[in-house]
């Protein structure tokens, strides 16, 4: 009869969702918050009354809605997602308490329970608005990363789009549909391809007969930056080539899930970021996430060739260029496509390419007319950092790191 009957409500739902053996679940939780007895009075507190107990079950309810919607396969990339929100989310506040609690230390303030006077309540406010202001930008792109792994597959390849193989004259020429895996690169990193593996979602391996054992490696290529060269892009290497990204337009040729744009904005805090993307599927993703993010008062998706955007281009402050062209055109058409790009660049516009420009070019038009692309293009010398640790999957042979992405200058 002495326990506090918000603490027995919590204790109910707790065991009413947990089945004997501590995992398997007896009923779903927004069922066992609806036989939950009434609610305390409204004396019990802020986030301990009605209303608070009321949030608990509109999230619950809105949580079940959420889950019915999503495919069996992706739950452990759900579950991975909410529980990282949710221990970000208790780490902000903890920190915020402990931040209350020393600057009551140093006002001098009564003990708790006590009543606190004005000045205190003032420094309680001014210290929780200098909590919230401090953001973690790489914290902010891993939200918006497990955000979109919920929404498109590993390999972030939609249906409505054809991956194009047989680069001749490249590293790329033996590759083909059936000996390659696409996997995103902003969504997972090496690790995390080892996970999909490791729970059967992805393969590493194909059978070159069908019913052998005969099997081959295959080759996995990635469509996106990663978060580290993505940070290492708008923190380092464009600052390096003294470019000022707050006060530039920044745009992505080819913006797929939109990781560039988010980048731009994040870490970059962009005057402006524009991905320019033809898939349509593609589009809807990234409208999306700068929706949900907060970012469509900086950030804008343009759904359109880039050849029929060229005023886009010709507007930016910095272009991105990665893997533009090479597995969505063929060759003719990509050659035309570099043409146009690269007639549309201003002088003094910056240019971010990954791989170099000069293997993009190779794989997409003959050399004479490659040659005369590239001359367009001045290199900047930027400071690539060292790796610290053993076999990083972006050094290089000589130990340094995310020197397959380069910065240049239209001349």
């Amino acid at each position: 009869r002495r326990v506090p009957r918000w603490n027995l409500a919590a204790a109910l739902v707790l065991f009413a969702c947990t089945g004997s053996n501590g995992t398997r679940p007896r009923i779903s939780p927004l069922r066992a918050l609806r036989q939950l007895p009434a609610m305390p009075p409204k004396s019990a507190g802020k986030s301990k009354g009605p209303d608070g107990m009321a949030l608990v079950m509109a999230a619950v309810a809105e949580l079940e809605k959420i889950m019915e919607e999503i495919p069996p396969d992706f739950i452990p990339q759900f579950e991975e997602a909410a529980k990282s929100m949710i221990s970000a989310f208790k780490d902000g506040a903890a920190g915020g308490k402990d931040a209350v609690e020393e600057d009551h230390r140093k006002e001098g303030c009564a003990s708790a329970g006590h009543a606190h006077d004005e000045t205190c309540n003032s420094g309680r406010e001014t210290k929780k608005r200098k909590k919230s202001d401090k953001i973690d930008p790489f914290q902010q792109m891993k939200d918006i990363q497990y955000w979109l792994r919920l929404k498109v597959p590993a390999e972030a390849v939609v249906p409505s789009e054809t991956i194009v193989y047989g680069h001749e004259g490249t590293d790329f020429a033996d590759y083909t549909a059936q000996n390659t895996q696409s996997v995103d690169g902003f969504l997972y990193e090496e690790d995390d391809i080892d996970d999909l593996c490791e729970a059967g979602k992805l393969a590493r391996s194909f059978c070159t007969a069908c019913g052998s054992r005969t099997i081959k490696d295959l080759n996995f290529i990635s469509h996106s930056l990663s978060l580290r060269e993505l940070e290492f892009i708008f923190t380092n290497a464009l600052p390096a080539a003294n470019v000022d990204v707050s006060k530039s337009c920044v745009v992505d040729v080819g913006s797929r899930l939109g990781a560039v744009v988010y980048a731009a904005c994040v870490f970059g805090k962009a005057k402006e970021a524009v991905g320019v993307e033809m898939n349509s599927e593609l589009c809807k993703v990234q409208e999306e996430a700068l929706k949900v993010f907060g970012l469509q008062g900086t950030a804008r998706v343009v759904c359109d060739d880039v050849c029929k955007q060229l005023e886009v281009i010709a507007n930016a402050n910095v272009v991105v260029l990665h893997n533009v062209f090479q597995f969505f055109l063929e060759k003719k058409e990509a050659a035309n496509a570099w043409a146009s790009l690269m007639a549309a660049l201003a002088p003094g516009t910056t240019v971010v390419t990954c791989p170099p420009i000069e293997e993009q070019l190779a794989s997409s038009c003959d050399v004479q007319k490659g040659t005369a692309l590239f001359k367009k293009l001045k290199a900047v010398e930027i400071e690539y950092p060292e790796t610290t640790v053993e076999n990083d999957e972006y050094a290089d042979e000589d130990g340094n790191l995310f020197s397959n992405i380069c910065v240049y200058t239209v001349v």
